[in-house]
């Protein structure tokens, strides 16, 4: 045997190797993330939404459709589910036909204000068509079919909606609200409503 040829077998077994690694590490990665929930992704105008997310914010305008879009980590289809509900952090009460209620109940069809914010979904992604002018009020009667009486005061900063996208048992969260104000450098810029907050 050559000295070319045992420093080429060498070579090829040392590349094998690492070859072997670098697999086992990414098997590792993927199956650690895959216990995190983080398989997939919510995308936005190129933003990445992963579960368990809390920072960066995102911002919608009403009377827009706006898109987005579900995605795997491995360039397959994601079957999920998408649903936009009352949010039960920011639970507000109110009168309807002479009785009070709240606005997160246990009930999921109380709860399921999909209809109401125009949720459309395929297997590539969801669209959200907020109406104009829609507000935390409106949004809630739109639901029943008849006028409330607010009994909390409101904050249009305050996030009551969340639109939530469900693969497996894992979950997206991403609570909305109906405006609010952004502290910057320079200015104090009101928000068109809604925006999605994290």
């Amino acid at each position: 045997m050559s000295k070319a040829s045992g420093a080429f077998g060498k070579f090829m077994l040392w590349l094998f190797a690492g070859v072997l690694i670098v697999a086992v590490i990414g098997v590792a990665l993927y199956f650690g993330l895959r216990e995190q929930g983080m398989t997939y992704f919510v995308e936005y105008n190129g933003q990445r939404y992963w579960g368990g997310m809390n920072d960066g914010s995102l911002f919608l305008r009403t009377g827009e459709t706006q898109e987005f879009t579900v995605k795997s980590l491995t360039s397959g289809e994601v079957e999920f589910d998408v649903k936009i509900t009352s949010n039960s952090d920011n639970n507000i009460a109110f009168a309807y036909n002479e009785e009070y209620h709240n606005s997160y109940a246990d009930n999921a069809d109380t709860n399921d204000y999909s209809d109401v914010f125009g949720l459309q979904a395929d297997t590539n992604g969801f669209s959200v068509a907020i109406p104009l002018d829609m507000t935390v009020e409106t949004a809630i009667e739109t639901k029943l079919g008849g006028d409330i009486t607010l009994i909390d005061e409101l904050s249009d900063s305050t996030a009551y909606f969340v639109i939530t996208v469900t693969v497996d048992e894992n979950s997206v969260n991403l609570p909305f609200t109906f405006g609010g104000q952004v502290e910057t450098p320079v200015d104090t810029v009101t928000l068109a409503p809604p925006s999605i907050i994290f």
